[in-house]
């Protein structure tokens, strides 16, 4: 059965507003008991990922790493077989291993690079069948 994408459509064009966006995302998945692999564009766009977690809120802890965890942080490798639940994926490109996952989410700022690159992607997905929604936030 082909994954479930979902589009997150931001007001804002910056990466800091997308990616605090993504911690509030990866908490509700955690919260919900789900497994996020969070595909990340480089190692630095991963870091700054990972040190936002720590930090976008006082009372949260989401167990997250750069390895092995409930949130699993990476740029370059496939998590397959480990994650197969949720792909958030930060990067331009989709990864290889996309229909690996149930669900995937596309986080796509304000701005028309990330625009045009996201109607790349709605596109990709529905020819692979993928089940397509979109939310304004």
């Amino acid at each position: 059965m082909p994954p479930r994408a979902d589009f997150y459509l931001l007001k804002q064009a910056d990466e800091h507003t997308q990616l605090m966006n993504a911690c509030r995302i990866i908490e509700k998945a955690y919260l919900k008991s789900h497994q996020i692999y969070v595909f990340c564009a480089d190692q630095i766009q991963a870091d700054t990922l990972d040190k936002l977690l720590w930090e976008f809120k006082d009372i949260s802890f989401i167990p997250h790493n750069i390895s092995d965890a409930p949130v699993w942080i990476g740029y370059a490798e496939s998590p397959f077989p480990h994650f197969s639940d949720i792909l958030i994926n930060l990067a331009q490109n989709i990864p290889d291993f996309f229909n690996h996952f149930q669900r995937i989410i596309e986080i796509i700022p304000e701005n028309p690079k990330s625009r045009e690159n996201a109607r790349e992607k709605y596109r990709f997905y529905r020819e692979n069948q993928c089940e397509l929604h979109s939310h304004h936030l």
